[in-house]
């Protein structure tokens, strides 16, 4: 399996991540498109874009993760649109990723690892919790109301 970054010229290869993140995540795909596209052009404020092929070349997950500076943010790591498709759930890439995110916040001195989901995604909710992930905050998805509340689970790497 192949896990790295994305080149943001490669279109067909982001068309296929945000395909995946269509069928992961309940808001608009206009929504992720965007999300995506401003990602790719800032990649050193927004954090990069990744995915995990298989060995026979199918997308299996996605993340977009990165280390945060300026704006109240002090170098930590912030992940973004973590997905495993619906196909490939359940066989260990999620534990995998969190690893690769964990450890290079850990290489890159980042205090801590932060991220934000749906309060009514319980499942991911329970991935990053079994890995010692905490809530921080809670606050309203302005964008989706009807999505409900994001919470934002963090993990200090200096404790």
């Amino acid at each position: 399996m192949d896990w790295k970054a994305v080149d943001s010229t490669d279109s067909p290869e982001v068309t296929e991540v945000i395909e995946l993140l269509d069928v992961s995540f309940p808001v608009p795909r206009e929504y992720i498109e965007g999300e995506i596209h401003k990602t790719l052009a800032y990649p050193e404020k927004e954090g990069r874009l990744h995915r995990l092929r298989s060995v026979d070349g199918s997308l299996i997950a996605t993340a977009i993760y990165g280390q945060q500076y300026g704006e109240g943010w002090n170098g930590e790591m912030m992940v973004r649109f973590f997905a495993v498709h619906p196909d490939h759930r359940r066989q260990g890439h999620a534990a995998r990723i969190i690893k690769e995110i964990m450890d290079s916040a850990i290489a890159c001195g980042a205090p801590c690892v932060c991220l934000s989901i749906l309060q009514s995604d319980t499942v991911a909710a329970g991935i990053w919790k079994r890995r010692g992930f905490t809530i921080y905050a809670t606050q309203p998805c302005k964008e989706y109301s009807e999505n409900g509340l994001h919470d934002c689970y963090v993990h200090w790497l200096n404790e």
